[in-house]
This record gives structure tokens, C-alpha cells and sequence, in this order.
């Protein structure tokens, strides 16, 4: 026993013990393995629980909110509940980390009950939309759609009729900036470029809520409001589809060439190879993998490092690449939702390159959580739900959040949601 050695009756023979290390919140949860109540306390330390001297073996482990008797549910079910079957093995510690118990009724603050059609957030400012009117503290703003905000400001970018955008400062509305007009005027006048062009895509620089990169038929721009300056970065015929990373932007058109621009260096670079078909394009945080989906519905992964291309399913209408930029969630057409992990990737367990997890339930929408990095919002019909996204061949933990949820937005742990009678309200997780 000292040695932490038990008689494996079954097997007749002297085994090593296993640990069982957990990680949860709140620290007063109650833990059963395999329906019997265990007592923990939590290591100054490590700031988890070890449970030692258990015999090599599957448990189910259970952890529950206090109050909660278990394996009944405590509301709906699997609400305040986690509960997975792991192997103990001989003379190894096995780990659960990430432990949620999300509360059984999320506290909810109404923002406004007043028949929304939309709304948007920029830092901690709430643009509502209601009779194709856009409002911020009951002040109608420029334009009828929101298309971007800066991480960082209270900047947004508003979309108006005929394609006119907007850039508006939520410190002062009532002074936005007619981004159309300036970027056909500097076109004109700085670059020498004659005529007036549509807009196709547009965003934020990452750097500067100042700055806005824009694509044409033809070229990417970059505009500097507060300069009065345009840059012409690149110049490609019949751009399909373009994106911006934390410090780059992509480009592709018709012909399959795909173009980026270093916005910090000033440089440009041509990919190896085309191809072509490209309707829809997307880039993980630190811009090493593309996501390509062609005209078919193919979603194809580029590896920027290794010049690699891999077609990742042949039929999937959405994709989400993690905070971190080493997994992708992506759906099927057959509302599946799979998570692929594009680099080596550490959980409580070691997730290798190519490793692919199907998780539960029907999807139309996805949100990776930056702060819990191993749960996603996920949308199924008018429900939304908190849903781990990694496996170990057994439970996944979900928890339900609405039952008739619109549209959500998540940023720094509030929840901002609509619901079918236009009420908005936020939750913080």
C-alpha cells in the first residue's frame, strides 16, 4: 500500500495504483467515481484535486453543483452536471482539467424589449436595428446595416443604400465619415486611377481603428481616415474572395492566385500554386492556414509554412478556426459538426495533428470561447447551447443556454442575445 500496490483479484496478480487529477468551478462541487460520493480537497499548489490509490480501470466520474443529487439531473438535463467515463491507469495520473459547472439559470440583464430587428456590439457599446433604422443611447446613426467593429474602440462600419459605407465613431455619431466617397476621391486624386468603383469587401485594419481595408473587382486597399491617405497594396483581376488576418490580408481571384500583403513590412507574396473555384476565404489569427471553400462546397486547408493543401470535406457550408489557430471546427450538409486539429494540441490529453472529433447534435452556429478552451457556443434551430469540443470517446457536456435565440454575440465572457420577439438581454459566463 505504501508503495501503492494493490491485489488485482480478477486478474491474480499485484498491480500499481492510478490518480485521478480534476480541475473544476465552483471548487465546492461534490465529485462521485462510478455513483459513490468522493471526499476532495483542493492542493494549495496545484489548485486541483488528486485522488490517489485507485484500482487501473474505467470510472465514471461525476461532478455536480452542491445541491445537485446526481445521476438525476438538477433542471434539464445536463444542465450544472459534468460527467465523462475515463481509464485509470496503473501507476499514471489521469487529468480533467477544464471543468465548467455552468449555473442551472443564467442571470440575465434586458438591454431592450422594444421588437429589435438586429443589434451589434463594439467594446461595451450596443448597436440596436429596428425599422431598417440603426440606434446608439436612442439616436438614429448612418447606414442600415453594421458590417465591422474595431476590437479595440468604439469604431464601427456601417453599410447605407447603394453601397455606401460608413465609418462611425460610437464617441461621436453624429459625425460619421462617407467611406465611398473618400476612397473614390482618393483614387482619383492621389492615385491617379480615373472613375468611380463598387466596394466588394470591407474591414477593419488590425492595427488602427483609423484604417480600413477594402477590395474592389480588381485591387485591396488600404484607406487611413484620419490621414486622408490611400494605398493600393494589391492588384489582382476579378478578386473572388479576401480576408485579413492579425497582420495580413489575402487575396484570390478567378484565375486561383492568392496573394498576401505583410501589413507591417510592406511586402507581398504570390502562393506556389492556384487554384481555382474559390467563392469563400478565411485565415486563422496568425495567418499560417487558409481555409479555401470552392464553388461545390470543398473545404480545402492551406499550410502557409509547408506549401501544403488538404481538401478537409467536400461538402461543408461553415467553418471556425479556434483562438489559438491550431483546431478548426467545421459542418457538413448534413449539420455534423467536426473539429480537426491542424498542429499538435494539448488538452487534458494530447491531440495529434490530423485528429479528427465528431461531436453532437445538428449546427447552425458556432463560437469558439477564447476564456474556456475547450467549450463552444453552438446554435441548433432556435436553441443555443455551451457544448465541450473535445472527446474521449464518450459524454459530450451541454449545456443549454435558450431556447429562442435569433442571433448572440460573445466578447470577454458577456453574452449579448436576441430572441424571437426582439427582446435583447446579456448574460456574463
Amino acid at each position: 500500500l505504501a508503495n501503492g500496490l494493490i491485489i488485482d483479484i480478477a486478474n491474480l496478480a499485484i498491480v500499481r495504483t492510478g490518480s485521478l487529477f480534476l480541475k473544476f468551478s465552483p471548487e465546492d462541487a461534490q465529485v462521485k467515481l462510478n455513483g459513490k460520493a468522493v471526499k476532495v480537497s483542493f492542493g494549495l499548489l496545484s489548485g486541483g484535486a488528486l485522488i490517489k490509490n485507485l484500482r487501473p480501470g474505467m470510472y465514471e466520474i461525476e461532478v455536480a453543483r452542491p445541491g445537485c443529487v446526481l445521476p438525476k439531473p438538477c433542471a434539464k438535463e445536463g444542465v450544472s452536471a459534468w460527467k465523462k467515463t475515463l481509464r485509470i491507469e496503473s501507476g499514471r495520473v489521469t487529468s480533467a482539467t477544464r471543468i465548467i459547472l455552468w449555473p442551472e439559470n443564467f442571470i440575465s440583464e434586458t438591454l431592450d424589449n422594444e421588437n429589435l430587428e438586429s443589434f451589434y456590439v463594439a467594446e461595451d457599446a450596443v448597436v440596436t436595428k429596428k425599422n431598417n433604422l440603426l440606434f446608439f443611447d436612442e439616436s438614429v446613426i448612418k447606414g442600415n446595416d453594421i458590417v465591422s467593429a474595431y476590437s479595440r474602440s468604439r469604431s464601427i462600419i456601417t453599410e447605407g443604400a447603394l453601397k455606401n459605407y460608413y465609418l462611425v465613431d460610437l464617441e461621436a455619431p453624429k459625425t460619421p465619415v462617407n467611406v465611398t466617397s473618400l476612397f473614390n476621391s482618393l483614387k482619383q486624386t492621389k492615385l491617379k486611377l480615373p472613375g468611380t468603383v463598387p466596394i466588394k469587401n470591407i474591414s477593419f485594419h488590425p492595427f488602427s481603428g483609423n484604417k480600413i481595408v477594402l477590395s474592389t473587382e480588381n485591387a485591396v486597399y488600404v484607406l487611413d481616415v484620419s490621414k486622408v491617405d490611400l494605398e493600393r497594396i494589391v492588384a489582382l483581376p476579378s478578386i473572388k474572395a479576401f480576408t485579413v488576418s492579425q497582420g495580413e490580408v489575402f487575396a484570390i481571384n478567378a484565375s486561383g492566385t492568392i496573394e498576401s500583403f505583410d501589413l507591417a513590412l510592406k511586402r507581398k507574396n504570390t502562393a506556389p500554386f492556384s487554384i481555382q473555384g474559390v467563392t469563400n476565404m478565411g485565415t486563422s489569427r496568425n495567418g499560417r492556414f487558409l481555409a479555401l471553400v470552392k464553388t461545390g462546397g470543398e473545404l480545402l486547408i492551406f499550410d502557409r509554412e509547408k506549401s501544403s493543401l488538404l481538401l478537409l470535406d467536400k461538402n461543408s457550408p461553415g467553418y471556425w478556426f479556434s483562438p489559438e489557430g491550431k483546431r478548426i471546427a467545421y459542418t457538413n450538409y448534413q449539420n455534423e459538426l467536426f473539429v480537426y486539429h491542424l498542429e499538435d494540441f494539448d488538452l487534458d490529453e494530447r491531440y495529434e495533428k490530423g485528429a479528427l472529433l465528431t461531436l453532437e447534435g445538428q449546427v447552425n452556429g458556432f463560437e469558439w470561447l477564447p476564456e474556456f478552451p475547450n467549450y463552444a457556443l453552438i446554435s441548433s434551430g432556435g436553441s443555443l447551447f455551451i457544448s465541450e469540443v473535445y472527446a474521449r470517446k464518450s459524454i459530450t457536456n451541454k449545456y443549454e443556454i435558450s431556447e429562442d435565440t435569433t442571433e448572440y454575440f460573445y466578447a470577454k465572457k458577456d453574452l449579448y442575445l436576441l430572441s424571437k420577439i426582439g427582446t435583447l438581454t446579456k448574460i456574463s459566463l
